[in-house]
C-alpha cells in the first residue's frame, strides 16, 4: 500500500508540476494547526495518526479535519487536498511522506520515527 501510494504522489507531483504555487500562502480562514493537519492529510496519514503526530486526540483531529472539510466545502478528504493544492496552499512538496522518504517535511521529529500499521 505504501508502494501504490509513493507511486501516486509521485504522479500527482508530475501533473500539478507546472502549476506549483512560487511562495506557499496560509489562507486567512485556515488556522495555523489545520494547516499543519491538511498537510498530513495530503501525505495519506489516517485521523489516529494525525492525533498522534500531534499529541492529541484521535476525535480533536476528527474535529481538526472536519473544519478543514467545512471551510471549502470539500466532500472529502482528497478534494480538500486537491483544493489547497489548486490554490497554492500546498505544494506537490507536501505530498512527500517523511516516515516514507526520511524528511522531516515540518511533521513534528517524534512521528517520523514512528512506524506505519
Amino acid at each position: 500500500m505504501q508502494g501504490e501510494r509513493r507511486v501516486l504522489a509521485e504522479q500527482v507531483r508530475a501533473l500539478l508540476a507546472p502549476h506549483r504555487s512560487v511562495a506557499k500562502r496560509r489562507p486567512s480562514d485556515l488556522t495555523e494547526r489545520e494547516l499543519e493537519v491538511l498537510r498530513l492529510m495530503a501525505m495519506g496519514r489516517s485521523t489516529p495518526d494525525i492525533g498522534a503526530a500531534w499529541f492529541m486526540s484521535p476525535k480533536a483531529a476528527s474535529v481538526h479535519v472536519s473544519h478543514i472539510l467545512a471551510k471549502p466545502g470539500a466532500a472529502s478528504r482528497g478534494e480538500a487536498v486537491a483544493a489547497a493544492l489548486r490554490q497554492g496552499i500546498l505544494s506537490t512538496d507536501d505530498l512527500s511522506d517523511p516516515i516514507t522518504t526520511g524528511t522531516n517535511g515540518g511533521v513534528p521529529a517524534a512521528t517520523s520515527l514512528r512506524t506505519r500499521r
